[in-house]
């Protein structure tokens, strides 16, 4: 019985290679599309960031007229009080 000898098929390889490298270059366009992506949600990140962080400053700048304000209400208070005593 002779032994039969597999002779590879001229191109099979080739056209392997081709699909595995097309494969490849879908992944990685598929990557660079993915990588653009959360590039982009991250700046809308950043710049919401840095409207939430001028937004407290406001509030806080807000909080501190309030605060002043009601010191200055405390001493009217108390000398309305003073004067009312003294009545």
């Amino acid at each position: 019985m002779s032994v039969a000898q597999v002779i590879p098929f001229p191109g099979a390889a080739s056209r392997r290679l081709a699909r595995a490298l097309a494969g490849l270059d879908a992944a990685r366009a598929e990557q660079a599309a993915a990588v653009a992506g959360l590039q982009r949600q991250l700046q809308a990140l950043r710049e919401e960031t840095e409207r939430l962080r001028h937004s407290v400053l406001d509030w806080h700048g807000e909080v501190e007229v309030a605060q002043s304000r009601l010191v200055q209400a405390g001493t009217a208070v108390r000398a309305l009080q003073a004067t009312a005593a003294r009545m």
